[in-house]
């Protein structure tokens, strides 16, 4: 029934009605996936303007334009988005440096904290130097997992007074003596590239029951070239930030 319903006028089958007409008859979408219960409470976000029981997907309630890290971001970079009051996310999207800029992973903003604690960055004149070598063929030492695992007792390790005015000199630094070359974090061997990233095309049902049965914080959403088109948080899939259905 749902599959007639959704044909166009010249027999083919139109995928987006199809849905529709499926959540119809079927109110967990055919996912097999969560009851009715959980669809209503993460099928409904009111400042976004999504029907209750409408068949929704990532698109419809991810964030964008989604904030990306290439592979190898400068610490000038690194540091403005750390202290921006209006970037909230714990963790960012890694893509490759070069267009199109495929999804690669998840950097967690605390990694992030921690290099800058350590000075885990990399001088060059430019990315292509940076990506020429690895950490082994340039003398540099991998931070062990040892060093991360205090930042990950509290969902935002701070960024301490000391540790900002020790870069705003570097920076300065680095600006009086551009031939010296810009500093760089080598993200490789930080990147998590088993996180988990949806389609857009993901019902929403499924992302909720990804938050709810594996506790993530964020989910990024791809196209079909897998570019990140945008970001699923918790706070995406609450119903107007009041009630909290995770």
């Amino acid at each position: 029934e749902a599959e007639e319903d959704a044909k166009h006028s010249n027999g083919n089958l139109d995928i987006r009605r199809f849905r529709q007409s499926r959540a119809q008859y079927n109110p967990i979408h055919g996912d097999g996936e969560g009851d009715d219960g959980e669809r209503q409470a993460m099928s409904v976000n009111g400042d976004r303007g999504v029907d209750t029981g409408a068949y929704c997907t990532a698109t419809d309630m991810m964030a964008r334009p989604c904030v990306c890290l290439p592979t190898t971001p400068s610490v000038a970079h690194v540091l403005a988005l750390l202290r921006d009051p209006d970037m909230y996310h714990n963790g960012f999207p890694v893509v490759t440096n070069e267009a199109p800029h495929k999804y690669i992973g998840i950097v967690l903003r605390n990694q992030l904290v921690v290099l800058l604690e350590h000075h885990g960055y990399t001088r060059a004149a430019n990315t292509l130097e940076l990506l020429s070598s690895s950490h082994d063929d340039r003398g540099e030492t991998v931070l062990s997992a040892e060093k991360f695992t205090p930042s990950l007792q509290s969902k935002c390790h701070p960024l301490t007074p000391q540790l900002l005015a020790t870069y705003n000199t570097i920076l300065d630094q680095e600006k009086r003596a551009p031939e010296q070359g810009r500093l760089w974090l080598d993200l490789r061997p930080y990147v998590n590239p088993a996180a988990l990233f949806v389609t857009e095309e993901c019902p929403l049902a499924r992302c909720h029951a990804l938050f709810r049965s594996l506790g993530i914080r964020h989910l990024p959403v791809v196209n079909s070239d897998h570019e990140v088109t945008g970001i699923l948080t918790r706070k995406d899939l609450m119903s107007d930030g009041t009630k909290n259905h995770f």
